[in-house]
């Protein structure tokens, strides 16, 4: 047998609180991203042979950020999705029980 415990209220306020570090991580990357990119633009204009492989793979990261972004905002839906449907069960399972 399985028993889970869960309160709804915490899955909701830890889908907020993570919501507002989503947030966070996207302002802290916009902030990054001009100046990252100008960078990287100067360094593959300037660089030859070995070291155009660096520029090249640190110019991926505008990617990976969006990545990170898609699994954390996938992350809080699901988060919150938890918090509803506890709360939806929860209230179904209370609502016979007041009659007895």
């Amino acid at each position: 047998m399985s028993y889970v415990m869960a309160v709804p209220e915490a899955l909701a306020a830890v889908a907020a609180d993570a919501a507002r570090i989503g947030a966070a991580i996207t302002e802290a990357n916009n902030a990054a991203t001009a100046p990252t990119t100008a960078a990287l633009a100067a360094g593959l204009t300037r660089c030859r042979g070995d070291r155009i492989g660096v520029f090249r793979q640190c110019a991926g990261l505008p990617v990976t950020q969006r990545r990170g972004v898609g699994i954390h905002s996938q992350f809080v839906r699901a988060l919150t999705a938890a918090g509803v449907s506890y709360a939806s069960a929860e209230a179904a399972n209370a609502s016979p029980l007041q009659t007895l």
